[in-house]
């Protein structure tokens, strides 16, 4: 998969916040037992540095089921270090 990928002229990053364990990421629409922790994210999102990240966005916060902002913190580690690729690529 990933020499498929590495043939590719652009890589778009969606994510969608049911991915993340509700222990991590509580305020989303359809929150799923047993997911992706932050550092999981973390983990996949820098194992793409090579690839030709161009655009990222993260959809399915739903900050009136987050009183304690949590979800809202994981969507932000998430943006940063996909930020981080986009800087590194020089975009």
């Amino acid at each position: 998969m990933r020499a498929l990928l590495g043939q590719v002229d652009a890589v778009y990053l969606s994510m969608d916040l049911d991915v993340l364990d509700p222990a991590v990421a509580p305020g989303v629409g359809n929150p799923e037992a047993g997911g992706l922790s932050v550092r999981d994210v973390v983990q996949f999102v820098n194992g793409l540095a090579p690839l030709p990240v161009k655009a990222v966005d993260v959809m399915e916060y739903n900050p009136a089921h987050d009183p304690l902002r949590i979800t809202g913190y994981a969507a932000a580690k998430y943006l940063k270090e996909a930020m981080g690729l986009l800087a590194k690529a020089g975009r």
